[in-house]
């Protein structure tokens, strides 16, 4: 997904369609934006930003991923950031437009999506947070990615954990090195 969350106006994405279309229009490429619905039934995408020093980060994985937002936020001042985002250089952050953040919040190299909210005394470290997520109070969170319209309860406690779009996890939860999946609509 794209690495900073709902940067998707300034992201094109690729897929194979694009990329027999870029064969066959020499060099000339489709691009469309990334949205939450194309996001739930297309999961592979190739994206990038182009980072101003001509930094190229392979994010195969989910710790690359993280490391890959963490250096785009890091190098934030040079880049192009929606009105009203709220970056921080020295603790590695962005909060784009439209979020709430509750008192007592700590966070470090992490990226929080437009329109979100965040409880009370919660924790993250390394998290990136798509748009229109909701987190309860006094929740920890390390290594983790939350996907689009998910909700985490109170007192949740996830460690290097992957949550997929519009998931709901429940209050108390602590995991570590889990992938909570998208539940299927019938």
């Amino acid at each position: 997904k794209a690495a900073l969350g709902s940067f998707a106006n300034t992201v094109g994405d690729v897929d194979d369609d694009d990329a027999a279309d870029k064969d066959s229009d020499a060099g000339q490429s489709k691009s469309r934006r990334l949205d939450a619905d194309l996001m739930v039934e297309e999961p592979f995408h190739v994206s990038a930003i182009v980072v101003p020093n001509k930094t190229a980060l392979r994010s195969n994985t989910i710790s690359a991923y993280l490391y890959a937002c963490k250096e785009v936020v890091a190098k934030g001042s040079s880049l192009t950031m929606p009105k009203d985002a709220k970056w921080n250089g020295k603790f590695q952050t962005l909060v784009l437009p439209g979020t709430t953040l509750a008192s007592k919040l700590t966070m470090r190299a992490s990226t929080i999506g437009a329109k979100c909210q965040v409880g009370a005394k919660c924790r993250l470290n390394g998290v990136v947070v798509m748009d229109n997520v909701t987190i309860g109070e006094n929740c920890s969170l390390q290594n983790t990615v939350i996907a689009s319209g998910a909700v985490l309860g109170n007192n949740c406690s996830l460690s290097d954990c992957q949550v997929g779009p519009k998931r709901t996890i429940d209050a108390q939860t602590k995991e570590k090195g889990e992938a909570f999946v998208a539940e299927l609509q019938d």
